[in-house]
């Protein structure tokens, strides 16, 4: 399971020096980047400073909307990069509005769409999928009216922990299908905090994540309280005391 970090955390420090932070990041020992926007900046010099920095893209937050439609932009940007994993982020509440089962079978047939260019497409949860609608959660709605070949897990630890559920319980409910996890704590009092500091139980999730599989242990904090590089740092020395690696 390789240690990763999705880029929305140092998005900071990248939206004033969007390669010197890369290259910071680079130089504490990360090798693998999930991107979240190209912040205005060509994709071939994406690749350029990428290669240069020795960073890989595993994968990249893509919205929906941007998925159903001409795909001209996305595969030019996949190819480039050389990744083929995107994730869908987030979506309003319009968009289950309908019922969860109906939002996973409109990302199912988004996610048909790109499995027809080798690309595969994902769905990456926060709290509100956890309410119940009658006897299931509404991401295991979701999940339930998608194939996996289609639509593919990246559980967030946290929001799972956030909503009421067993971060480590998903993970192995979605073995085969969930090659991405975001490893993100919860402090006591409820706020974001940096992996090994907070309240879940990271020895139950890992050990969960490599029974199902999972590839990439993905760092990341919405809202970091100290430099988000120092954040991303500690967060990664705490998963190498756990065996992973970059």
């Amino acid at each position: 399971m390789k240690i990763g970090v999705q880029l929305y955390t140092l998005r900071s420090l990248m939206e004033n020096d969007l390669w010197g932070t890369l290259a910071r990041l680079a130089e504490a020992g990360f090798r693998n980047v999930e991107l979240a926007g190209l912040y205005d900046r060509p994709v071939e010099e994406w690749a350029e400073k990428l290669g240069e920095f020795g960073l890989k893209v595993s994968s990249s937050h893509t919205g929906i909307n941007e998925v159903e439609g001409d795909l001209t932009d996305v595969l030019h940007v996949t190819k480039a990069l050389g990744y083929s994993t995107l994730v869908c982020p987030w979506v309003p509440a319009e968009a289950y509005a309908g019922g969860w089962t109906a939002l996973g079978k409109r990302l199912d047939a988004a996610g048909q769409k790109l499995a027809e260019h080798g690309i595969q497409y994902g769905y990456h949860n926060h709290s509100f999928e956890m309410v119940k609608v009658g006897l299931q959660t509404g991401l295991e709605q979701l999940f339930a009216a998608s194939s996996g070949a289609n639509v593919i897990a990246e559980v967030d630890a946290y929001w799972i922990h956030h909503g009421g559920g067993d971060p480590a319980a998903y993970i192995q409910n979605l073995a085969g299908r969930i090659p991405l996890v975001h490893f993100k704590d919860m402090a006591p009092e409820g706020h974001f905090t940096e992996v090994g500091d907070g309240v879940l139980d990271w020895d139950d999730i890992i050990e969960s994540c490599r029974i199902a599989g999972v590839e990439h242990a993905i760092i990341e904090n919405d809202s970091p309280r100290i430099d988000p590089l120092e954040s991303v740092c500690r967060s990664r020395e705490f998963l190498i005391s756990k065996g992973l690696k970059d």
